[in-house]
This record gives C-alpha cells, structure tokens and sequence, in this order.
C-alpha cells in the first residue's frame, strides 16, 4: 500500500467515524477513479475543483442525451446546442455537488486530511 493509498484509508475512516453514509463517503465515480488507480481523496477532503470535475464529467453527458431523447424540440441549435447544455449541466451539477461536500466537511469538523 503506498503513501496515497494509506491516507485515503485514514481518511475513510475519519468520515466513518462521524457516521456518513457509505454512499456519501463513497460515491461511484470514486470507487472507480480507485479500483483504476488514481489517487484521489474522498470528496468530503478534496479540492472544490477536483470534486466539481468528478460529479459533473458524468452527469451532463447523459442528462443531455437524455433530453434529447424525450425534448428533441429543446435544441433549437442541434449539436452545438446538446454540447453548449452539456456543459453547462456538467458545470452546475458539478459545482453544486463539490459545494455541498465542501459545506458537510466543515460541518462534520473533518481534520485537514490531505494530499499533499
């Protein structure tokens, strides 16, 4: 186990000790980023930016496929408009979410647990 790995596991544990939810701790795109091998800090410990990218990278992909199916008429500008809207979906879920983690940690007191 390296240094990155060690940490991530104090870290896990912290959050468990505040009894946070499993999913909360650990939320899917992470235990990928992980099981792939980078090293990333559980969203409540890493950086609002990081987080951001993470939550949003998935959701406005498919939340914009998904209004494209069920509101074609929603695209006025075809293509450009799907990847304008899956952008700005991905910039506001992302900031939304990286915010409310960053928000829960100062809540919980969670120590400075980070990667550096």
């Amino acid at each position: 186990m390296n240094k990155a790995e060690e940490l991530r596991m104090k870290q896990l544990e912290a959050l468990m000790e505040k009894s946070v939810s499993s999913n909360a701790i650990a939320p899917s795109f992470f235990l990928l980023a992980w099981k792939l091998g980078i090293p990333l800090a559980p969203p409540h410990f890493g950086h609002l930016l990081i987080n951001a990218f993470v939550f949003g990278l998935p959701f406005g992909p498919v939340w914009t496929g998904l209004m494209w199916v069920f509101l074609p008429d929603l695209f006025i500008f075809g293509w450009i408009g799907a990847v304008v809207t899956a952008f700005a979906a991905s910039m506001l879920f992302g900031l939304l979410m990286a915010s409310h983690y960053w928000r829960q940690a100062r809540t919980l007191n969670l120590a400075d647990l980070s990667f550096s």
